[in-house]
């Protein structure tokens, strides 16, 4: 009789786990999708702050963290990157504040998301994600 219960339960169990599929969730976690960079001012003076707006199309979902860039170039001569972290990135479009080149001309500026953490497996089972990027033309005077 004991051998009968312990298999019934062993059965249960059994079954009990292959009832409780978990894919819907684990693979819940979405990239964002950017729509845009807006630079504020864009025609801005050498060495004068610059705020950098990007809009989301979709912001994510299920996204514990996203380390984000923005480069600014030149052609060949000139490029800098500022990284930095964001928690919880979902609650507000990204944003970050630099000061423009000093010396005149035009420049890329193009932002994008090095790694996405998401909170839970992303579409495919992975654990990180990516994103596509955005730019815009900074004009420095």
């Amino acid at each position: 009789m004991k051998i009968y219960y312990l298999f019934t339960s062993l059965l249960f169990a059994a079954l009990l786990c292959v009832s409780c599929d978990n894919d819907d969730i684990n693979t819940s976690s979405r990239p964002p999708v950017f729509e845009s960079l807006t630079l504020t001012p864009n025609n801005v003076k050498a060495g004068e702050n610059v705020k950098a707006v990007v809009k989301y199309s979709y912001a994510g979902k299920d996204i514990y963290k996203s380390d984000y860039r923005i480069s600014i170039s030149k052609g060949a001569d000139y490029r800098v990157t500022y990284d930095w972290t964001v928690v919880d990135p979902t609650k507000s479009e990204p944003e970050y504040s630099f000061n423009a080149p000093e010396e005149a001309g035009t420049y890329e500026v193009v932002f994008r998301a090095n790694k996405i953490n998401y909170s839970s497996h992303g579409p495919n089972g992975e654990l990180y994600g990516n994103a596509n990027s955005v730019n815009a033309i900074l004009r420095v005077y």
